[in-house]
């Protein structure tokens, strides 16, 4: 029997204990949270599926269509890059040299859909490509075929969703596409519907989240598209907003992903001729209502275009892109990596990564 001193030594403890537990759950719950500049409270990341690698493919590093690449690069950590297959125009054992292609990681392999050679310079006879490419590690590629039932496209949005490849919208010259196709192995492909009700357009960026689909701006004959739309099936698609308010069209596919448990998007401004990108780095929970996290980014003063926004280990990545038509006497364009934990404060990688000049390329995170 505990004497009534003993009795209440004892609760005098366990009373500490208590309010130690709780101020150490309290404290927790805010040193995981951080306050954005827009006031919106962001919870600190948690690593994603995709966590192992990282992988950069192609793109374009010139002013003609012979540099155009097909080299793959690959980090473990975000800042040191390794080559793993060399560019190779001549190769026919991987996809050509090419630019505005899309890549999808699923839980094993790398696929390289579409995309456009000579892109810019149809002079010199631009080609669309309709072909798709599969990898296990990056360096040793299958084709899977040469030409797939959807019509030969460049900045398509692409995306894993549901155990398969998705791929919908792109454009070839002036041609645009509003088609849904999907896919288990990346050979043989079925139709979902031929014209998705956010009509025809190209340099989609697309994402999933929330278990959807989601398609976000773009370029249509028209011009620029400001609109957010998702599915969870690929036939039915519910229009978030008509006019997001993060501008113009993001300059690729590739501009949207799901971070921090929202949707967030870098928009690029298509300006007046003769003026400068301005950027900025919008999120959202439901796709209608759009938080300005940053706006516009400090680091990029001069915009940039044609970059890759991808996430990996818990940070958000803007790799690569192109300089504005018209800069400054003086000022040089940037090809610099940058990454942020929260979105709104961002951190120089590096400003030289090893592959040089680059846009139109892409980036994907990969699970092995």
């Amino acid at each position: 029997m505990f004497k009534s001193q003993e009795l209440n030594a004892v609760k005098i403890i366990l009373l500490v204990v208590i309010i130690a537990g709780a101020g150490w759950f309290i404290l927790q719950t805010f040193s995981n949270r951080n306050l954005s500049q827009a006031g919106a409270v962001v919870p600190t990341p948690a690593p994603s599926a995709h966590d192992k690698q990282m992988f950069m493919l192609g793109g374009g590093d010139g002013d003609d269509g012979t540099h155009e690449r097909n080299d793959v690069w690959q980090t473990f950590d975000g800042t040191n890059w390794n080559l793993i297959s060399p560019h190779d125009p001549n190769t026919l054992l991987k996809w050509s040299p090419r630019q505005a292609f899309s890549t999808v990681a699923t839980l094993n392999k790398i696929f390289v859909l579409g995309g456009a050679h000579n892109l810019y310079w149809p002079t010199q006879g631009t080609i669309y490509y309709n072909d798709v490419w599969s990898s296990s590690d990056g360096i040793n590629w299958i084709q899977l075929t040469a030409h797939a039932p959807w019509a030969a496209r460049a900045f398509q949005g692409s995306v894993f969703f549901n155990n398969k490849i998705w791929l919908f919208g792109g454009g070839s010259g002036s041609n645009y596409y509003s088609d849904v196709w999907v896919s288990s192995n990346g050979a043989e492909w079925t139709q979902i519907t031929p014209s998705a009700p956010w009509g025809t357009r190209s340099l989609i960026s697309a994402t999933v989240y929330q278990n959807k689909i989601w398609v976000i701006a773009g370029w249509a004959n028209n011009g620029a598209q400001h609109d957010v739309w998702s599915s969870s099936d690929g036939v039915n698609w519910t229009q978030a907003t008509a006019n997001g308010p993060f501008g113009a069209v993001p300059a690729t596919r590739r501009m949207a992903v799901s971070f921090l448990g929202s949707l967030w998007i870098f928009q690029n401004d298509n300006p007046p001729t003769g003026s400068l990108l301005k950027q900025g780095i919008w999120s959202s929970v439901n796709g209608s209502t759009w938080n300005a996290s940053l706006y516009p980014i400090p680091f990029m003063p001069y915009g940039r275009s044609k970059s890759v926004l991808n996430i990996f280990q818990g940070n958000a990545y803007i790799i690569g892109g192109s300089k504005p038509n018209i800069l400054p006497p003086g000022v040089n364009s940037t090809w610099d990596i940058w990454k942020s934990g929260n979105g709104v404060n961002w951190t120089q990688v590096t400003a030289n990564p090893p592959w040089g000049a680059r846009g139109n390329m892409d980036v994907v995170s990969t699970s092995f």
